[in-house]
């Protein structure tokens, strides 16, 4: 407890010099700049971060504290740019949800982790606001995002090299339960903290890269190849995560954008028509020479194990499957009694720990489906505030006629898809999207 408070003195000493020292040299473009770094931090959930008490500390929620304190010093310079700054509404609306869950709190069983779970989503609530309100190009950031998730991609195919050809883990960054072991081949985690975080993160520049190449035929053959080489690689990596479950994701959006671009056809036959047969012919062709090479691959050792560990998931038979259904079913077991204030944030570990005796000395346990956790942790009411702030911008970017919206869209379904996988609300990567999703509602013509 001393050593902690000292800490804290000389961080707070050190931030009081700091100040002191660059007090002239902050602006208004320091501000812009950090968001801009707030978005390329999205794919660094991992690598590098910092464990500090057992907590891992990521660039992103740096930037985010960095943003905030800048936003402070600004203030007190009564800078015109931020005074002058409009504030759009709708970043207000986490504070909602922070409000409405405030009943729950009555029912909390570990208050440290309760603690870290809150000061987790301050974080990612900060950064939706900074990233909705001080972003003024949101296909640009996108478009960067693209090329430092293409680079993490390439670091994704070292990591399986690298276990193939016996790195130590230290080395590579995998943790120990995906590299070869596990299937015979490693599985791409990346930067992230598992393959389905990295794989969730690849489909932002997928689906990204695709829309744009779709409405790009006049670009420079050159340009065309590199953003074609991107779509291919982040297919690729992708698909060597072996994560099931954003593979099922991906055909999801696809069979979406399929549906969006026959009704645009036949409905809106004065727009130009995304799927020119040209497209769809070589789309034909290319789907049907990927579906014989992966049955081809499916039975080559040691794919074939890969293949046995899908059928079994679909069975819901496969460990993996099996854990995750155990702990949504303990969610749902306690849910009833427990379905309108909600048991506290962070306090489903804890809570089946003491009443259910499920889960030995362990209250890490997650939900691994945010709406479920969100339920039965913030309450009724901080559920149905979330699903509003989902929905607002996805009504916006369907009801515009351009592409790039659509694809907007497409990223975030995808994201809203993966939450049903996965849980707490505070992971980062989705609010950082979402930022940019309602900064482009707000600046709808810059492109």
């Amino acid at each position: 407890m001393f050593l902690t408070v000292q800490v804290l003195i000389l961080i707070i000493s050190v931030v009081i010099i700091l100040t002191k020292v660059f007090w002239e040299k902050f602006s208004y473009d320091n501000l812009t700049s950090i968001t801009k770094y707030i978005v390329w931090s999205l794919p660094f959930e991992l690598i590098p971060s910092l464990q500090i008490a057992g907590v891992s500390v990521r660039i992103s929620q740096l930037l985010v504290i960095l943003g905030f304190y800048v936003i402070v010093i600004l203030a007190f310079k009564k800078d015109k740019q931020l005074l002058n700054q409009k504030i759009n509404s709708l970043s207000f609306l986490p504070l909602l949800f922070l409000v409405v869950e405030l009943p729950s709190w009555l029912n909390i069983y570990d208050f440290k982790r309760f603690l870290t779970y809150h000061i987790a989503t301050f974080l990612v609530f900060g950064a939706f606001f900074l990233v909705t309100n001080f972003v003024r190009n949101p296909i640009k950031r996108l478009q960067e995002l693209s090329y430092i998730l293409a680079a993490c991609s390439v670091f994704g195919w070292y990591q399986l090299i690298g276990d193939y050809i016996g790195l130590p883990t230290n080395l590579t960054g995998l943790r120990e339960q995906y590299t070869k072991q596990v299937f015979g081949i490693a599985r791409i985690q990346g930067t992230a903290i598992e393959p389905l975080h990295f794989a969730g993160m690849l489909m932002i520049g997928l689906i990204f890269e695709t829309q744009q190449f779709l409405g790009s035929w006049h670009d420079k053959l050159h340009d065309l190849r590199f953003r074609i080489a991107r779509i291919a690689l982040f297919l690729v990596t992708i698909i060597f995560t072996f994560s099931k479950g954003t593979w099922g994701i991906l055909f999801i959006i696809t069979l979406i954008s399929i549906v969006w671009g026959l009704y645009k056809f036949f409905n809106q036959s004065k727009i130009k028509f995304i799927f020119s047969p040209k497209k769809i012919t070589t789309g034909i062709i290319s789907l049907i020479v990927l579906v014989f090479g992966v049955i081809s691959i499916s039975q080559i050792p040691p794919f074939s194990n890969i293949t046995a560990n899908i059928l079994e998931t679909i069975d819901g038979k496969s460990p993996s499957s099996v854990e995750r259904q155990n702990f949504v079913n303990n969610a749902l077991r306690i849910l009833p009694e427990n379905s309108v204030l909600g048991i506290g944030m962070g306090q489903f570990g804890p809570k089946i720990n003491s009443d259910l005796g499920l889960i030995n000395k362990d209250d890490s346990a997650i939900v691994n489906n945010t709406y479920l956790e969100v339920w039965l942790e913030n309450g009724l009411l901080a559920l149905i505030t979330l699903i509003i702030i989902l929905v607002i911008p996805l009504f916006s970017l369907f009801k515009s006629k351009n592409n790039l919206n659509f694809g907007l869209a497409m990223i975030l379904v995808a994201f809203y898809l993966e939450w049903y996988l996965i849980s707490p609300i505070f992971i980062m990567p989705i609010w950082i999207i979402l930022g940019l999703c309602y900064a482009r509602v707000v600046y709808p013509k810059l492109i």
